[in-house]
């Protein structure tokens, strides 16, 4: 589960511009020159928590689940914050 990535870049569901996954800076597509805004993180035996004091973890869960009103999933993501 998570974002799908290619040669290192996270790829944007919608537009499928790809951002580097280190830096978040993207270099082609709709997003080009933008990059993606930073969110703390820890890591601890490969699991990710989320310590950014601005935003709250929802849940976890698959692109199937959540509802945006019209029955499909709130967001491409697998991520909800």
């Amino acid at each position: 589960m998570g974002a799908a990535m290619r040669d290192g870049q996270i790829i944007c569901p919608k537009h499928g511009s790809m951002f580097d996954a280190c830096s978040g800076y993207c270099d082609n597509g709709e997003a080009a020159d933008t990059t993606l805004p930073s969110v703390e993180v820890a890591v601890d035996g490969g699991d990710v928590y989320l310590t950014d004091d601005e935003l709250t973890f929802l849940h976890s869960g698959g692109i199937d689940e959540g509802d945006d009103g019209d029955g499909g999933p709130s967001s491409t993501s697998h991520l909800s914050l």
